[in-house]
């Protein structure tokens, strides 16, 4: 093992990596210095030894769509922009159903319950809460899915509950570094993003989070919120590229696309593979300029399709 791909700091970060030495934030911001095809030749060394070929489809299923009262400048959801977005308010349990059982049919093992206000809330809206209660007690019931929520930000008692009611994942993305969070949204803050994983991690609910790449941030911006979630302990990384929406401030500031290039992006998947060694890793390429062979073959091993999340080389049903 003395040269894997020839890069010096590329080939050192393998070795450690797969000895189970942590990389140092030093050592993570030189490998964002280093070419890229060394780089994610390296990351995918360390998917194929560390995190292996991993095989699962997710579904979504939203309970409500838009209507966020913050203001989250990349989300074309916010009621305070001017996106032209679709919405809806509260779908009822049975609708949620029928997506799962659809789901299911198409090869999904998951399914995501998705809410985009800002939280649970559930003394506030409480039929809304019971209609996400119901649906996950149906749809364990009634197929082989597992389920996973994303309502937002929880309470201890929220939290608990959604444990109770066999919750595998809750989905919490803490977008962005904690330097730049605070140019992005003004209504909350990063830590109250991370406060939110650790209450689900304490009901005993295994965590999904990430970044949004693409929106203004720099690179070390990239690496410090992919070490913040490392030091939180996640179960699977997430790595959204944005599609900027016209009516939304990022698109204002950026325009209509992603702030980042295709060799930016297949560079931020190998950093964030080294850093999080062992965990799932997905992303959705439908959107983002590199192909879903790229990310694949840099470290990563989940792709969303559409309204499904594709693990590995598995092939989904239209039927």
């Amino acid at each position: 093992m003395s040269q894997l791909t020839g890069n010096e700091a590329v080939d050192d970060a393998i070795k450690r990596t797969l000895a189970g030495e942590p990389l140092s934030r030093a050592e993570s911001l030189t490998l964002a210095q280093q070419p890229v095809e060394p780089l994610t030749e390296g990351a995918d060394i360390v998917r194929s030894r560390l995190a292996g070929e991993g095989v699962s489809v997710r579904g979504l299923g939203y309970v409500t769509r838009g209507i966020c009262s913050q203001d989250c400048g990349f989300c074309a959801y916010s009621a305070r922009h001017d996106a032209d977005v679709e919405q809806h308010g509260v779908i009822e349990r049975e609708k949620l159903r029928e997506a799962a059982k659809r789901a299911e049919r198409k090869g999904a093992e998951r399914f995501n319950i998705v809410s985009t206000r800002r939280g649970a809330d559930s003394e506030l809206r409480t039929d809304e809460w019971e209609e996400v209660l119901g649906a996950i007690e149906t749809i364990r019931a009634e197929t082989d899915l597992d389920v996973d929520a994303c309502l937002g930000f929880l309470q201890d008692h929220e939290a608990e509950k959604l444990a109770a009611e066999g919750v595998q994942h809750y989905v919490h993305m803490v977008e962005t570094s904690p330097r730049y969070f605070e140019e992005i949204t003004s209504t909350h803050t990063f830590e109250q993003r991370r406060e939110t994983l650790e209450t689900a991690r304490a009901a005993g609910i295994d965590l999904i989070s990430g970044i949004i790449v693409g929106m203004g941030e720099t690179p070390t911006d990239r690496v410090d919120a992919a070490l913040e979630l490392r030091e939180i302990g996640i179960d699977v990384f997430s790595l959204n590229i944005l599609s900027p929406i016209s009516g939304t401030p990022v698109a204002d500031e950026i325009g209509l696309e992603p702030d980042i290039t295709p060799d930016e992006i297949l560079k931020t998947l190998a950093i964030v593979r080294f850093i999080h060694s062992e965990i799932r890793i997905d992303t959705n390429t439908a959107r983002a300029p590199i192909s879903r062979e790229e990310f694949l073959e840099s470290g990563g091993n989940s792709i969303q399709l559409g309204d499904m999340i594709h693990y590995g080389d598995y092939p989904v049903s239209e039927a």
